[in-house]
């Protein structure tokens, strides 16, 4: 929980409360959530007003916010706590080989999930470094998602990684 004061945290939960509802609707999120309440924030709470009936100021009234909490929590049912990670925490939108950052450890922990699955998938170290076997795993799922197998991990990539995890993550449960 954040402090009432904290106006950035308050910010960024509403968009996260939005971007779940727009995607168990189906839809692409409408804003990163980045706790900044900008234009392109606005306009996503409108929209939420405009499909239910809301007055559409762009603001997060009480009544928008009750309701908006209320469509999350469906959403997240819906949803199944499915993984969503934006493409847009990519720098520069890839990832290559040699390069080092948080992002780089958690599609490998996505890769172990998969691995269940994949039985061939080759091995790599946990760590935070793209190195040349998750660059081997990754050129793996790209041959079984017809995606060009050069190991950077674009958009198309993430999104595919991410695909498999959600389908795959209960099945040894």
């Amino acid at each position: 929980m954040y402090d009432i004061n904290d106006k950035n945290s308050a910010v960024r939960e509403i968009q996260t409360y939005l971007n779940t509802v727009s995607r168990a609707a189906g839809r692409d999120p409408c804003v990163v959530p980045d706790g900044i309440y900008d234009e392109k924030t606005r306009e996503c709470v409108r929209s939420f007003q405009r499909q239910n009936g809301l007055d559409e100021s762009g603001t997060v009234d009480y009544n928008t916010f009750e309701l908006l909490y209320r469509e999350y929590l469906l959403a997240l049912e819906i949803t199944d706590n499915c993984l969503f990670l934006s493409p847009d925490k990519l720098d520069g939108g890839i990832i290559k080989e040699g390069e080092k950052n948080e992002l780089v450890l958690i599609i490998k922990l996505l890769l172990n999930t998969i691995r269940a699955e994949y039985t061939d998938l080759p091995e790599f170290e946990d760590s935070v470094v793209y190195d040349t076997g998750a660059s081997n795993a990754v050129k793996y799922i790209q041959q079984i998602y017809s995606l060009p197998a050069n190991g950077i991990i674009d958009k198309k990539t993430l999104n595919a990684i991410i695909s498999d995890y959600n389908k795959f993550k209960n099945l040894d449960t």
